[in-house]
């Protein structure tokens, strides 16, 4: 017997159509289910229910993700603090900063010179910037060179770890020590009151390190320089003044009281040199000598220079001593 379509078959058919859109969700499976059994009990040469169907899936299609980027960051932060601030702390500076979904910006200074740090964690790009009082903002590849020191400002994955970043600040604060020590100097001295310096009056070697206190630098000669990373060692026919311990009056054909001495600076920070590879002088004596340690001045907050005819060297926040040898019998 053959069957016709219908006013009441049409109207079963609209109706589970309606019941197949509405019913409550379970899963997507079972939904897509159901609703291709209400369209399997059309009637042949019927239009297919497609719309259901598809009003079905759609919304799935379109979920939103949300970014994977935090709505608020302070990794920058966290990272400057501990691997930039943190060798840089003996030159008073301090670090604070804001961030969002979009990036961060963090400000290191020291009451003198900012360092200002601005990532954009979308873009993968880190900006970094130094700036001295009255002068415009100068970018840090300008200041130092950046290539073989594995500092990369570009092209930082989003999900960059913390770690990571704090490796970078610790490179960069290594590369500004060890290329441009001066220019991180605070004229203004260090924000803490145990550091503070008067830079109205120069402070000399002798004043600020009590081991030097009765020698005369100027005067004595370097007779060798042992430079490293992080200390520098010059052996010296070192010129005793009267009120020294181990004074004697001078020996003959000689100027001032000398005794051999091992002067050594070290520091927690490299040591900047720039070394002039000048030859020895040959004395008549026999013994060759590099010149005197014509300076050893302070030039900003804990940073100290020496110059001589052997060059020019620069460190932070320097530990001296000086070691005399013993008087033979």
């Amino acid at each position: 017997m053959q069957t016709s379509t219908g006013p009441a078959q049409r109207g079963l058919r609209h109706l589970l159509t309606a019941l197949c859109s509405t019913m409550p969700t379970t899963s997507s499976s079972s939904r897509l289910d159901e609703c291709v059994s209400a369209r399997g009990q059309t009637a042949k040469g019927s239009e297919p229910l497609r719309d259901a169907a598809s009003l079905a899936i759609r919304p799935a299609l379109n979920v939103r993700h949300p970014c994977p980027v935090a709505a608020h960051s302070d990794k920058l932060l966290r990272a400057v603090q501990e691997g930039l601030v943190g060798p840089l702390r003996p030159l008073g500076f301090r670090a604070t900063g804001s961030g969002s979904a979009r990036g961060e910006t963090v400000e290191c200074t020291n009451g003198s010179v900012l360092i200002t740090l601005s990532a954009d964690w979308l873009e993968g790009e880190l900006k970094v910037t130094v700036t001295r009082p009255g002068q415009p903002a100068v970018p840090l590849d300008a200041l130092i060179k950046l290539q073989g020191k594995a500092i990369r400002l570009n092209r930082l994955p989003r999900s960059v770890s913390i770690g990571t970043l704090e490796s970078m600040m610790r490179k960069i604060a290594a590369a500004l020590l060890e290329q441009s020590p001066q220019l991180l100097a605070n004229v203004n001295g260090s924000t803490r009151d145990a550091d503070r310096v008067d830079h109205n009056r120069e402070r000399s070697y002798d004043s600020a390190f009590p081991v030097l206190g009765h020698v005369y630098l100027e005067g004595s000669w370097v007779l060798r320089l042992d430079p490293a990373n992080r200390a520098v060692a010059f052996t010296l026919e070192t010129v005793l003044t009267q009120a020294h311990v181990r004074y004697h009056p001078p020996r003959p054909g000689e100027q001032y009281c000398y005794e051999r001495a091992v002067l050594t600076l070290s520091s927690l920070s490299p040591v900047a040199y720039q070394l002039s590879g000048a030859m020895p002088h040959h004395d008549p004596s026999g013994i060759d000598d590099f010149g005197n340690i014509d300076t050893f001045r302070e030039c900003g907050s804990n940073v100290w220079e020496l110059t001589g005819d052997w060059g020019l060297l620069t460190i932070v926040n320097p530990l001296v001593s000086l070691t005399l040898e013993e008087p033979t019998i």
